[in-house]
């Protein structure tokens, strides 16, 4: 009797440490450079993991693994010289092997590409996904989503103005009517294309929830349909 108390109380235990939410972080910059980074935290730093881009530059990250940070150790000069070097000794064998190609390596690559092609012509995926069934299905999931997100502060700040007047002020309607609290301090340019916009979100998400939200959306009915439809082309089964 005193093992099965000890299991359901370790049970118990497990079960609220999962169902602890996780806080998340997003910025997005729209403008020059275009920058976007996220940060997702459970239990303060008992994990944490942050990962940001620039445009032009390579993804950084940076994580936290039971309130220590973890990082990798960087490569030393002589390293990442013998790096360079092997790059450019599997460069100049790639162009060797360029100009020694054979018939049955191009008959080879040419079966391949007809193949491709006739998977592409068999799957035709955008009919399948732009359809009344898929979209109730992806919106509802996205609702769901967004109800157990728990976002608690969301601002658009900056300058947005697309190609053309119209279609700034269809999007400037579209926020005003939607999330009007979060854009007061964003200003939308008619007269020219500029974009100078920065997007911030903070909140907690249960993945527990977000996870049975998931399985809900695979398993629907539309979504199993697009997957039989893509097995069956790749298996070569679908000559519609």
């Amino acid at each position: 009797m005193g093992i099965i108390v000890l299991l359901a109380a370790i049970l118990i235990v497990v079960i609220t440490i999962i169902c602890l939410p996780v806080s998340y972080s997003c910025m997005l910059y729209i403008g020059s450079p275009f920058h976007i980074s996220g940060t997702l935290c459970w239990l303060g730093r008992a994990f944490s993991y942050t990962w940001q881009y620039t445009y032009g530059n390579r993804p950084q990250t940076e994580w936290y693994l039971l309130w220590k940070k973890q990082q990798s150790a960087p490569l030393s000069t002589q390293d990442a010289k013998m790096t360079k070097e092997q790059q450019e000794a599997v460069l100049h064998e790639l162009k060797k092997e360029a100009h020694t190609v054979t018939y049955d390596e191009l008959h080879t690559a040419d079966s391949a590409v007809d193949t491709a092609e006739t998977h592409k012509k068999h799957f035709s995926w955008k009919s399948l996904v732009c359809t009344e069934d898929f979209a109730l299905a992806f919106f509802t999931w996205l609702q769901d989503i967004l109800c157990i997100s728990r976002i608690r502060t969301l601002t658009l700040a900056g300058t947005l103005g697309l190609t053309a007047p119209h279609k700034t002020g269809m999007l400037a309607g579209a926020l005003y009517a939607v999330i009007p609290a979060s854009t007061s301090d964003l200003h939308f340019n008619f007269t020219a294309e500029e974009y100078d916009c920065t997007v911030h979100a903070v909140g907690r998400i249960c993945l527990v929830a977000a996870a049975a939200c998931s399985i809900t959306f695979l398993l629907s009915r539309p979504v199993r349909h697009v997957l039989a439809q893509w097995h069956a082309a790749r298996k070569g089964e679908n000559h519609g």
